[in-house]
């Protein structure tokens, strides 16, 4: 959030009349950078966020009407989207119908599926995505998702 004012000041929030809030992220660093350089953005001070393998855990509910092999061809599915995006393991845990506290799309029980991966944060975004829109002549297979991060 920038404020024009009419005065220059001393002060290390003031920079060529305009005021530079805190809540601004990474402008007023990097304004403060210049000043130090000379004008000149100093990228070696700039903290760089390298994104590596991250270790999730998951819950999916899926219909309990659905086949075995429906089950298995979309739990392949996720596990393809893992092994794509570099991910090292994928490993699932079935725990086999349960009655939910509530009905879920209709239904009164699911068939559950514990799941735990170590991937990149955008696959989970991903499998998702996926999860939520089925391919065209599929049937909506998945009720419910929810992927929690482990800090380990």
């Amino acid at each position: 959030m920038m404020h024009a004012t009419t005065t220059t000041s001393n002060s290390s929030s003031f920079i060529h009349g305009v005021r530079i809030a805190s809540s601004a992220r990474g402008v007023s660093s990097s304004v403060s950078n210049r000043r130090q350089t000379g004008g000149k953005l100093n990228v070696s001070a700039m903290s760089v966020k390298k994104t590596s393998l991250k270790n999730y855990e998951g819950m999916v509910l899926l219909r309990p009407d659905v086949e075995d092999s429906i089950k298995q061809v979309q739990m392949d599915k996720l596990r393809t989207l893992v092994a794509q995006d570099e991910g090292s393991s994928f490993e699932v845990t079935e725990r086999g119908l349960q009655n939910n506290m509530y009905n879920i799309k209709g239904y009164p029980d699911a068939y559950q599926v514990q799941l735990d991966i170590s991937c990149m944060p955008a696959t989970i975004k991903e499998m998702e995505r996926v999860m939520a829109n089925p391919d065209i002549g599929e049937e909506e297979v998945f009720l419910r998702s929810t992927f929690f991060r482990l800090h380990r």
